[in-house]
């Protein structure tokens, strides 16, 4: 940004020496797009930007794998994307989770953005560092302006309007803003290295998970259908009907209301999930699952499972629990690993499929899934306790990924608003 462009923005005695404040739209143009994940075969073949590929990201190069779909020649014009462009989520389901960006940082050929995505095209006369556009509306100072602009009651959008009002700061200086780039990427390089040993360990799990439950054989497997008494007490979906909680039920802190979104990296996530009332809970009819009892999601992202704590909690109908009569026969720990392999979520997810969407909706289907196990409970056991071993492992290194990523948002909040410079103003 040149100084002749300093005096046309908005003043503010309180900004540190040397930096500016600007609304989004006197940095150059924003656009949406019409361009769908649909393939037709009157148009032309391109690769295209999805919210997720920008959903919590900085950056976008070739690297990504993008999906392939068809566009007019209209669309392959206008929703190019190109080199310094900054792509923004212009809608979700919460207000607090709006206007994620990522820049794009070098040129992809044939690339659209779709219909769920906002460019950003900066303005040539306008200095801004390539990889210092990733960083520049990612921390709490900006996503709560656009939190506060949103609109909506189920889903929240921003307009493009919105999008131009929104005000931040930024150092006029370009070695300023790499000097903050260097920093910020540094710590975004050990997010990145603990995230690949996240994943090796994940597929070192996969890998004994396949051959612990591919040759059940050996530990004297056997086959036995989760209807079985004996063995599984009873399998119920979460709460619906009349009484089923609504949004204007949901209180701030309560009994955890369990969804299929709130089941991630097997096990529950109590951060997302909504709340209710004690008085709402004991007004309802089923969905109360107990500890122990081992949840499947059987909606939406069907296949996720987690083990219940020692804790209440009330399921949405997107979740079923399994409660074990028996734990002499069978145990809930096997049965949560069990749901983990590539056989068992091969088998949910093509039962699924039967639907007109991702939904197993009747409860006799999944009472009549085959599983196999061990008769003899040490080998069991034993199973769990091979890869509770390696669970142990990932969690440790997410955890060590959390603290890095908080360290990144207290470094985005100082260095990006000027509060630490990592320049000299003299």
């Amino acid at each position: 940004m040149n100084k002749a462009e300093v005096n046309t923005k908005i003043k503010d005695n309180k900004l540190p020496v040397g930096w500016v404040k600007i609304r989004l739209g006197e940095l150059g143009k924003f656009k949406t797009s019409s361009v769908d994940k649909k393939v037709d075969k009157n148009e032309k073949p391109v690769r295209l930007i999805n919210y997720m590929d920008v959903y919590r990201k900085n950056f976008i190069d070739n690297s990504l794998k993008l999906m392939e779909v068809t566009a007019s020649n209209h669309e392959t014009t206008v929703n190019q994307v190109r080199k310094g462009d900054i792509l923004f989520t212009p809608s979700s389901e919460t207000p607090d989770d709006i206007g994620h960006s990522a820049v794009i940082l070098e040129d992809l050929p044939n690339t659209l953005y779709s219909y769920h995505l906002v460019r950003l095209s900066i303005r040539e006369s306008i200095s801004l560092d390539l990889k210092f556009r990733g960083y520049l509306c990612n921390f709490k100072e900006v996503l709560r302006q656009f939190e506060q602009s949103s609109t909506g009651v189920t889903r929240y959008t921003l307009s493009k309007k919105d999008f131009e009002e929104v005000e931040i700061i930024l150092p006029i200086s370009p070695t300023e803003q790499q000097k903050i780039t260097e920093i910020m990427e540094t710590v975004d390089q050990t997010i990145e290295k603990t995230d690949a040993i996240i994943e090796k360990y994940k597929r070192i799990k996969q890998g004994l998970m396949q051959d612990l439950f591919g040759n059940l054989a050996s530990y004297g497997g056997s086959v036995e259908k989760l209807i079985k008494e004996r063995i599984i007490l009873e399998i119920q979906d979460g709460n619906h009907g009349e009484k089923h909680p609504k949004i204007t039920d949901f209180i701030e802190d309560g009994i955890p209301f369990i969804m299929a979104s709130d089941i991630t990296e097997n096990q529950i996530n109590f951060n997302t999930c909504h709340h209710i009332s004690e008085k709402q809970y004991n007004s309802l009819r089923i969905g109360f699952a107990k500890k122990n009892d081992v949840l499947l999601s059987h909606k939406a992202s069907v296949g996720f499972t987690a083990i219940v704590p020692n804790k209440r909690i009330m399921l949405t109908p997107q979740v079923t629990y399994y409660r074990i009569a028996n734990k002499n026969v069978l145990l809930p720990e096997y049965l949560f690993y069990y749901f983990q392999s590539k056989d068992f979520q091969k088998k949910i997810k093509d039962l699924a499929k039967q639907s007109t969407r991702d939904y197993i909706g009747i409860v006799s289907q999944r009472k009549n899934l085959e599983i196999y196990f061990p008769k003899n409970l040490e080998k069991q056991k034993e199973i769990i306790n091979i890869l509770s071993k390696i669970d142990l492992i990932i969690q440790k290194e997410k955890k060590y990924k959390e603290k890095f990523e908080r360290i990144k948002q207290g470094l985005m909040e100082d260095l990006l608003t000027g509060k630490v410079r990592v320049f000299n103003v003299n």
